[in-house]
């Protein structure tokens, strides 16, 4: 066989036996580049039909699926004093925020969490409008307190790893 023409100037340049030059030729065969028998297949399509599956059914258990849940979600953590869920639902920037900048101040997490649900007075929240754009959301909220008070009020959320999450 031969040595091609790109390969015997390598050769001749860096001064390299033919010896030294190693050349792998595959052919095809067939009308594909592999054969493969019927049961090989038939496993790869298994495969990949029980990953697609797989992934369909676990972005759909994902505990907060809309951006109206992740609000409810959060003010429910906060009111109960549950602050590592609170915490999760926050997108991470505005965790470091809370921790090492002016929200430290404030108290941190815990400090907004109990402003914002009376001390964990907090009743119900109500979603009353949800807008989504791709990857950012709108959610416009009303939160009831024990005291028969009520404030009106609307938060930013972006997708994270394909979840929602709360967005300073």
């Amino acid at each position: 066989m031969p040595v091609p023409t790109t390969l015997k100037l390598l050769s001749e340049r860096y001064r390299l036996p033919k010896s030294a030059i190693t050349v792998s030729v595959r052919r095809r065969s067939g009308q594909g580049l592999c054969e493969m028998n019927g049961s090989a297949s038939f496993a790869i399509s298994v495969s990949m039909l029980v990953l697609v599956l797989a992934f369909a059914i676990l972005t759909r258990l994902v505990p907060y699926g809309s951006p109206g849940q992740v609000i409810k979600a959060f003010y429910s953590a906060c009111n109960s004093r549950n602050y590592s869920v609170a915490e999760r639902l926050l997108v991470p920037e505005a965790n470091r925020v809370l921790t090492l900048h002016i929200g430290a101040v404030d108290g941190g997490l815990p400090g907004i969490c109990e402003e914002e649900t009376k001390q964990g007075h907090l009743q119900r929240v109500e979603v009353l409008h949800e807008e989504i754009h791709g990857d950012l959301a709108q959610v416009r909220y009303k939160l009831y307190y024990a005291d028969g008070s009520s404030i009106e009020d609307r938060q930013g959320l972006v997708v994270r790893h394909w979840v929602w999450k709360i967005s300073p």
